[in-house]
This record gives structure tokens, C-alpha cells and sequence, in this order.
């Protein structure tokens, strides 16, 4: 190796901490060394007993044997110099146990800063709820400072219990809420007992004073009267005075002192026989008992007992007549249910009618009819397992109409089906349109729509939400005038026809509809674009 070039082993270690070289892995380690004049590349390699060096591209030398690199290293003194002072590292131990003091200089002193000041701007007082804060009305070196500080919440007294205590016991007061919410329970001791100053004793009065703050007071005497009383006779006030008795000559217990008879008053229990029983007819309907509305008198409870408000339920329970029972006769119309009667039951809701029997409703003033018209309906009901399961037909009288339509659907389990039109004879009833613009309606299901206007007519089918039409619903049409008929989708409804065709193809065409599923419908027949 050159003179100029001194390969140094450099180890870093903590203070106070020795620090051993250990065999290197044999993998080389590259050095790139660029001396000034001559630049040039060494590298190192570790044999494992020796560590070896060579210019590159050169033989091998041997640098130093791994047994001389067990070397130990330790941290001596650090001292710190003054601003400016070289920094310097002497080793005071040897070269195998090297002992490290280190000299470090301090750092400059930097430029001294301008005095900063600090004050108190505004201090003002926030509501409880709101948080403390603190703000700098001023600048980094001379700040202000504004403070906002919350006030404590309002506290609340109220009283709680009161008790009365003892004479000569300590009043208390305790706090049994919060120092916020006091609530404050009072003991107040009984004041001590007072001492009467005289207790005079009078007529028939006696008074023992032997202890003044207790006098005892006693009755010694008879009550006024005369002297020739009689025993268990009734007495009566002598005077006005209210002090004086007499001798009634009454006994009690017999009939004189008892108040019976037909004067007002109560009677007295006693000997009297006439209190045993109670003469015919004496007891009004107005003094029996109340009862309540559609009962009788009778007895439902098992056993002997009072009497009680049998209801009508339970008396048809207690006859138990049975259909044997009615031999012969017949029920007049005001006997039977209206719906059984002469005439049909009027009612404003198809949905209501669901027992056996006749009905008549309005379409002016009934719901739920079949096609929302405002035709008279008559109908039957069949009712099938009770509650929730019937079917109704209705007969559609509308004016002018030659067939009468026939409407039927079901309840089942309380829930009501569509109503569906029944046929009449295979007859397909006939609606004719004059105007221009027509919507088709309930009425036409099964039957045929005629459209007379010589100028141009547009058809609108209804959405499924206004004209409820079951699925698999056939429409015919027909185009009698010569204004060609267009079909119109109304809300939320599809038409579907081959080639997008929809309109009859002209006068004396005919075509249908079917109704596919909910809001779709099918067109066919001659039709055109």
C-alpha cells in the first residue's frame, strides 16, 4: 500500500460503553479512495484469519489478523469549551484499550431578542353553558390578552321535610341535594309544655293540682232531672236551656219509640211483627234496583244467591231453545234482519256487506263498487265460513244498458279479490263513443268499445291505480267512423304491439287489447302506425 494512503479502523461507541472489533463476514467491502493526485480503487476482504487488501485488479496483502483487532474502547472525560474552541479526541489509554477524552466547544451565544410584554385586555363574563377562552387582542411581542370566563350555574333552594322534634331537642337543618341544588330538611323541636296560672273548680267540677303543668279535671256530679225517673226510659231535654232532663215515660224497646207507620222516617229493628214481611204490592219499580240497558232480572251464577242483570246472551243461554222448539208460525218482515227482509239492506260500502242476504247500494254513494260507476247495484252474499270469507255477485241496473252486467268476486281470509265481470249469454255489451278523446273504464272489460267521430280519436289506457283491470283482461275495439282511432299509454302504463303499431289501420278496422300484467297490455289486430 502507497506511503500516502493509511487505512484506519474506525469504531463509534456509546460513553462508558467498551466496544470490541469482531471478525468481519468474509464478503468483500469495496472502497473507493480519491487521494488528490492519484485516484485509485482498494478493496478488503476478511480470509477469516486475516483481513487482506489490494489495489484493484492486484494480488492480495495482508493487512492486519483478526486476533489483533480484539480491541476495547471506552469514553473518558467530556469537557466543554469555550465559543470557538477546536473540538479534540485524546486517547489516554493504550492502543488496545483505549480510553477516549473528549473536548466539545460550546455554542455561540445568539442575538439577543427585544423584550416582550404582556397585558390584560377585557375580562367579561360568558353564560355557564359556554366555554372558557382566552384571546391575544395584541401582537406576538406585546400581547393583550382578552379573557372570557364563565359564571357558575344559579343554584336552587327548596325545602324538603319537616319534622316536628322533641321539646328541649337541638333544631337540625341538613342538606339532603347538592351545594348547587340545596334541598333542605328542618327538624324544629316541640316548645315545652305551658303551666296554667289557676283552675277554678265549679258545680259538680273537681280539680286536682298536685301537679300544676298536668291539672286534672273531673266530673263530680249527676245530671239534673227529676227525681222520680224510671229506668231504661227514654229522657228528654226539659226547657230550652239544654241543661235540665225529664223523664219521657217511653221504655225503650217498645212500639212507641219506634218511628213506623206512613210518616217519613226509618224503622227502627225491634219486636214489631209488622217488620217481618212486606205487604203486596208495597215495593215500586222505582225502588228496585237499577239495571242496566237489554238485561232482565234473573240468575246466571251457579247456586242459591241475589238476584242479577242477565244479559241477553246469557238468557238465550239459560232457555236453550232449540230450532224443534218453534213448531209453527211465521217471522214478520220487522222480526228479520233488514237484509233478510222484503226489501234489500241499503248500505254505502260493498266492502260491509258480508253476511248471508240481499243489498242495495248507490254508485252515487257507494264504495267499492265493481267499476266505480254511478249505476245501481243489487247484490247477494254468500257467506262461507264466517268472518272473512264470502262471495258477492252484483247486478249492474244501468239506465239504458239491454244486458244487465254481472259482476263477482270473493273475500277469502279478509281479503277482498278483484271484481270480475261474469258473462251474460256470450253476449259482449257495446260501448259507443261520439267524442274525440275517450278513456277506457271498468265497464268495457270483456266487451266492445265502438269509436263513431269522423275526425281523429285518441284512446287513453288508464294506469292499473285508477282502473284496477284483473290480468288477462280482453278489450275489443272497434273503428266504426272515419276518424282513425290512436292508443294512448296513460300513467305508468306500457303498450305493446308488433312494430310499435297503434293505431287501427282505418275505417271498419278492429283490433284488442289484453291486459299482460299490472301496467302492460298487449295490442293485436289491424292496426298501423
Amino acid at each position: 500500500m502507497s506511503d500516502t494512503i493509511t487505512p484506519r479502523l474506525r469504531i463509534k461507541a456509546q460513553p462508558e460503553i467498551a466496544v470490541r472489533a469482531k471478525p468481519v463476514p468474509p464478503p468483500k467491502v469495496r472502497l473507493r479512495v480519491t487521494p488528490a493526485l492519484l485516484p485509485m480503487e482498494i478493496e478488503l476482504r476478511n480470509t477469516g484469519a486475516m483481513v487482506q487488501w489490494r489495489y484493484l485488479g492486484q494480488d492480495w496483502q495482508d493487512l492486519i489478523a483478526i486476533d489483533d483487532l480484539d480491541t476495547t474502547v471506552t469514553v473518558g472525560t467530556v469537557t466543554t469549551l469555550p465559543p470557538g474552541s477546536p473540538a479534540a479526541v485524546v486517547n489516554v489509554g493504550t492502543s488496545k484499550d483505549m480510553v477516549l477524552n473528549f473536548s466539545i466547544p460550546a455554542g455561540i451565544q445568539g442575538i439577543q431578542g427585544n423584550a416582550a410584554t404582556i397585558a390584560v385586555g377585557t375580562v367579561t363574563t360568558v353564560s355557564p353553558a359556554t366555554p372558557a377562552a382566552v384571546s391575544n387582542a395584541g401582537t406576538a411581542n406585546d400581547a393583550v390578552f382578552n379573557f372570557a370566563i364563565p359564571q357558575g350555574a344559579a343554584a336552587t333552594l327548596a325545602v324538603g321535610t319537616v319534622t316536628t322534634l322533641t321539646p328541649g331537642s337541638a333544631a337540625t337543618v341538613t342538606n339532603v341535594g347538592t351545594s348547587g341544588a340545596a334541598v333542605l330538611n328542618f327538624g324544629i323541636p316541640r316548645g315545652a309544655p305551658g303551666l296554667l296560672t289557676s283552675v277554678v273548680a265549679g258545680a259538680n267540677v273537681t280539680v286536682d293540682s298536685t301537679d300544676p303543668a298536668n291539672p286534672i279535671v273531673a266530673a263530680a256530679g249527676n245530671v239534673s232531672g227529676p227525681a222520680s225517673a224510671v229506668d231504661n226510659r227514654v229522657a228528654l231535654f226539659n226547657g230550652t236551656t239544654g241543661k235540665l232532663l225529664k223523664d219521657s215515660g217511653v221504655l225503650l224497646g217498645n212500639v212507641a219509640s219506634r218511628n213506623i207507620g206512613t210518616t217519613a222516617g226509618t224503622a227502627a229493628a225491634g219486636d214489631d211483627a209488622r217488620f217481618e214481611t212486606v205487604p203486596n204490592d208495597y215495593v215500586t219499580n222505582a225502588k228496585l234496583a237499577n239495571m242496566a240497558n237489554a238485561t232482565v232480572k234473573g240468575r246466571n251464577t251457579a247456586g242459591t244467591g241475589d238476584p242479577e242483570d242477565v244479559t241477553m246472551a246469557q238468557l238465550k243461554t239459560l232457555l236453550a231453545l232449540a230450532a224443534t222448539d218453534i213448531v209453527s208460525g211465521t217471522f214478520a218482515d220487522t222480526r228479520l234482519p233488514t237484509r233478510l227482509g222484503t226489501l234489500s239492506k241499503t248500505i254505502t260500502d260493498w266492502n260491509t256487506a258480508v253476511e248471508n242476504g240481499w243489498y242495495m247500494a248507490s254508485g252515487l254513494g257507494a264504495a267499492n263498487a265493481p267499476n266505480g260507476s254511478n249505476n245501481w247495484f243489487y247484490g247477494e252474499v254468500i257467506n262461507h265460513q264466517g268472518a272473512g270469507w264470502c262471495t258477492q255477485t252484483l247486478y249492474d241496473f244501468a239506465f239504458g244498458v239491454p244486458i244487465v252486467p254481472v259482476w263477482r268476486r270473493a273475500q277469502q281470509n279478509g281479503t277482498w279479490g278483484q271484481w270480475y265481470r261474469v258473462r251474460e249469454d256470450a253476449i259482449l255489451a257495446t260501448r259507443p263513443v261520439a267524442g274525440t278523446t275517450d278513456t277506457l273504464v271498468y265497464a268495457d272489460m270483456g266487451g266492445v268499445v265502438e269509436f263513431q267521430s269522423g275526425s281523429a280519436t285518441t284512446c287513453t289506457v288508464p294506469p292499473n291505480s285508477s282502473v284496477p283491470y284483473p290480468v288477462d283482461t280482453i278489450i275489443n275495439l272497434m273503428q266504426y267512423g272515419a276518424g282513425q282511432v290512436t292508443f294512448a299509454a296513460g300513467a305508468g302504463v306500457t303498450i305493446r304491439s308488433a312494430g310499435s303499431r297503434l293505431k287501427l289501420a282505418g275505417q271498419y278496422s278492429a283490433a284488442s287489447l289484453r291486459k299482460r300484467a299490472t301496467d302492460e297490455w298487449w295490442l293485436f289486430g289491424d292496426t298501423t302506425t
